[in-house]
């Protein structure tokens, strides 16, 4: 049946056996394994004794919880079990505790793993219709091995090693599908909380995302016949060179493609986020209220990009200049050496502009706008979030409506200067290490002559 090996010890005297009969061979407690072999269903420790009829000549006391559990009987509430199913064994209905652990070397069917407790499938293993719910509730497809019909839920895992194979997955409700490379998964659906990440090398064939499911396909990786419903996200990097390869259809009934370092057709829904990095290129993309599109914007890398923003506006990225973007909650636009960006729209992201970068006509709602050391950012409509200027950057023509301004006055320092208005004060700079009429709550005065 199973294999394993408690610790020892002599039952053999006559005594022993007296009480093993009168405890654990009562009908009323036992559970029928085999026509000449009765499995008591109440434990003494991590430990199970059964007795094996042999023309009733011969009592052997020696089975252990992993028989009882190889057939389909729950464990005693007891020390964390270890549990191998052999080659060529088929087991059904095993149920684990805390920290026991399912080793799969044959066939196991409607397994249970619940907080803590790991099922691990080896070459040659199959795991049929397993439940993983409960955090860190574990299943790993080694080598080799497959599984089938998983359902994954609560915080629990499924972790598909190179040439392991995983079919018929459900994911949801926080459970996700880590698939490494040389892994492969099949016919995955991802319903509401859940998620599969596609490591570089790895495979993702036939995947149905559902509302508020999420695919997520990093660099080098493949995801193949992708079904996208509405609100259903997908995480992605566009980057020339790159051999990442996504294909499908969308909920508007619309193909999308991403191969070779070019995208086009992507619907980027609320809580995804599309990356589109140096040399990449991107087109007729469609991005939702919520979606983030970050983009790196700088002279001369080949980057471009083009689609329509949740505001119905036509957004670009073309040699270097970026327009019309809109950065929600967790994207970003990057420029830096030779970049520009106009019209752009902050509201929970980050506008970053880096030495030899500038930007200009920024409506900030929410998130930063951040002028680093050489960079500018010109003409600013801010009424949220925080518009932070380091030594060296520049932040010109702000109107503060509402908002936080964070600044580093150093004193003579000529470069870092600030300009504008709020409600409050009237006009305020920062000029030649002196501050006047801020409204911030994140002011930092170095040097000699610097002042507020």
């Amino acid at each position: 049946m199973s294999k394993h090996t408690p610790k020892t010890e002599s039952i053999y005297n006559s005594l022993c056996i007296q009480q093993l009969e009168q405890q654990y061979c009562s009908s009323c407690s036992a559970a029928v394994v085999s026509s000449c072999c009765v499995v008591s269903s109440r434990g003494l420790g991590a430990r199970l004794v059964s007795r094996i009829y042999n023309g009733g000549r011969k009592a052997v006391y020696a089975a252990t919880v992993g028989a009882m559990l190889a057939n389909n009987l729950t464990p005693y509430a007891g020390a964390a079990t270890a549990i191998t199913v052999s080659s060529g064994v088929v087991s059904t209905g095993l149920t684990t505790s805390s920290g026991d652990r399912i080793y799969v070397y044959g066939t196991t069917s409607n397994t249970q793993v619940g907080k803590s407790a790991s099922e691990i499938i080896y070459s040659g293993g199959v795991a049929n219709n397993t439940l993983l719910s409960g955090y860190r509730a574990y299943q790993r497809v080694s080598s080799g091995a497959k599984a089938n019909g998983t359902i994954i839920f609560s915080a629990g895992s499924q972790h598909i090693s190179p040439d392991g194979v995983a079919n018929d997955t459900i994911i949801s409700n926080g459970g996700f599908q880590v698939i490494n490379s040389g892994g492969v998964a099949n016919n995955t659906t991802i319903a509401s909380g859940g998620l599969q990440t596609v490591h570089s090398g790895a495979i993702a064939s036939g995947v149905d995302i559902l509302e508020h499911g999420t695919l997520t396909v990093y660099r080098n990786g493949s995801a193949l016949d992708v079904n996208q419903h509405t609100y259903g996200k997908i995480n992605a990097t566009v980057a020339g060179e790159d051999s990442t390869l996504i294909s499908g259809t969308n909920a508007d009934g619309g193909d999308f493609l991403l191969s070779g370092g070019y995208a086009s057709g992507f619907v980027v829904n609320s809580g995804a986020e599309l990356t589109v990095s140096s040399g990449g290129r991107a087109e007729n993309i469609t991005q939702s209220a919520g979606g983030n599109i970050t983009v790196y914007v700088e002279s001369g890398d080949g980057t471009y990009v083009s689609g329509r923003n949740q505001a119905g506006s036509v957004f670009t990225l073309i040699d270097g200049h970026a327009s019309n973007f809109i950065i929600n909650d967790g994207g970003s636009q990057i420029i830096s050496t030779g970049g520009t960006a106009d019209n752009t729209i902050v509201s929970g992201g980050g506008q970053n502009i880096y030495s030899g970068g500038a930007a200009s006509n920024t409506t900030l709602i929410g998130g930063t706008v951040w002028a680093a050391n050489g960079g500018t950012v010109s003409n600013i409509e801010q009424s949220g979030g925080i518009v932070r200027v380091d030594s060296g950057g520049q932040a010109l023509n702000v109107v503060q409506n509402d908002g936080m301004v964070s600044v580093e006055i150093i004193g003579g320092d000529s470069t870092t200067k600030i300009t504008g208005s709020n409600i409050s004060n009237g006009a305020f700079y920062v000029s030649n290490g002196i501050a006047s009429n801020l409204i911030t709550d994140d002011m930092t005065l170095a040097g000699a002559g610097a002042s507020a």
